[in-house]
């Protein structure tokens, strides 16, 4: 059982502790153009829940905002988010307790550092 669970966060996805729940989100990353700006981008969320649990998907930024619920067996949803810097998805149960957790990063294109032009020395 265990695995199986480790070859499947090998491919992006996570086993819960009891294997209640698991799930594969896509892409994890972010790209944008700029340093710094937002990052507008739409996710693919497959949750597997085995015992039809009720369960909350969260994203967390500086404070959890609930996304969806549901108690579905299997659930595909997509999700349009706006980050504006490394944040999370959880899914917790209606106790509220943790039981899955992928970070989500925002990337640029801009580098965020420039280089030199001319050399600092010369020989003559």
């Amino acid at each position: 059982m265990l695995l199986a669970c480790l070859s499947m966060v090998l491919w992006n996805e996570v086993c819960a502790e009891e294997l209640e729940f698991s799930w594969q989100i896509q892409p994890t990353v972010c790209v944008n153009q700029h340093v710094g700006a937002q990052c507008h981008f739409t996710l693919s969320v497959q949750v597997q829940n085995q015992r039809q649990q009720e369960y909350c998907v969260y994203v967390v930024t500086l404070s959890p905002q609930q996304l969806f619920c549901s108690s579905e067996a299997l659930l595909q949803k997509d999700l349009t988010l706006t980050i504006d810097g490394n944040t999370s998805l959880l899914l917790k149960n209606v106790q509220g307790e943790t039981f899955l957790q992928q970070p989500l990063s925002v990337k640029s294109t801009q580098r965020s550092t420039r280089f030199r032009v001319n050399n600092p020395w010369s020989l003559f």
